[in-house]
């Protein structure tokens, strides 16, 4: 597995689902590798800097869903609670544990939040 570099911008306050599909070479067109069986795929949000705060944490039991466990796919999905209070760039990186435990990272990259003028519920 390779790592993918995805970008992602959004509102503060807003949901996002991020689909994934884990490949071979870390394209979108390789090779899908399975993740049947995962251990453990975790998703999270950190401050830019050598303190890197986290600032978000999805995984199998809140907000990480494998949706074609052969077929190498799950979607990470952030809510709005998750993103109302961020406003800035934040980096953002996924990590697979497969069935024998080894840990790979699947992506990585940037996330830039959009401050608001909306509350969550509106």
């Amino acid at each position: 597995m390779a790592i993918q570099i995805q970008d992602f911008e959004i509102a503060a306050g807003d949901d996002l689902d991020i689909p994934v599909t884990v490949t071979a070479d870390g394209t979108p067109a390789g090779d899908p590798v399975s993740i049947a069986g995962a251990q453990k795929i975790v998703f999270a949000v950190a401050d830019y800097g050598a303190t890197a705060t986290r600032r978000v944490t999805l995984n199998l039991a809140a907000g990480v869903a494998i949706t074609d466990g052969p077929g190498g796919a799950f979607t990470a999905s952030l809510s709005g609670d998750d993103t109302v209070a961020l406003s800035g760039r934040y980096r953002h990186q996924a990590r697979v544990t497969d069935s024998e435990g080894n840990r790979t990272t699947v992506f990585m990259g940037t996330l830039t939040v959009q401050p608001t003028i909306l509350a969550v519920d509106e």
